[in-house]
């Protein structure tokens, strides 16, 4: 009786319930509000210090174009949108067994 191989299909690298599974519905809520605030904390201390070393707003208004703020929109909604998704699947599958 050896190690499994890693491509062994038979064997589910998984060990016990998903941690997503545990979250509830107030926790998946919370996590629209606190995922894109950190991101905008990021992007705040991020500006600040460009002010600061550049002396001025330069920087940051030609770092202000449409698509990094398109960019900027997508990392504040996507994550939080698929984990909400994922979260309802596994909770679906799991309610309908």
């Amino acid at each position: 009786m050896g190690a499994a191989k890693p491509d062994d299909p038979s064997v589910d690298r998984r060990r016990g319930p998903s941690r997503l599974v545990q979250w509830s519905r107030e926790r998946t809520l919370h996590f629209w509000f606190v995922w894109p605030a950190l991101v905008l904390a990021v992007l705040f201390l991020g500006a600040g210090a460009s002010y600061l070393i550049f002396r001025g707003p330069l920087e940051i208004k030609t770092a202000m174009t449409r698509s990094n703020l398109i960019g900027l929109a997508l990392a504040l909604v996507v994550p939080p949108a698929c984990v909400t998704f994922i979260w309802r699947r596994i909770r679906g599958r799991r309610h309908s067994e």
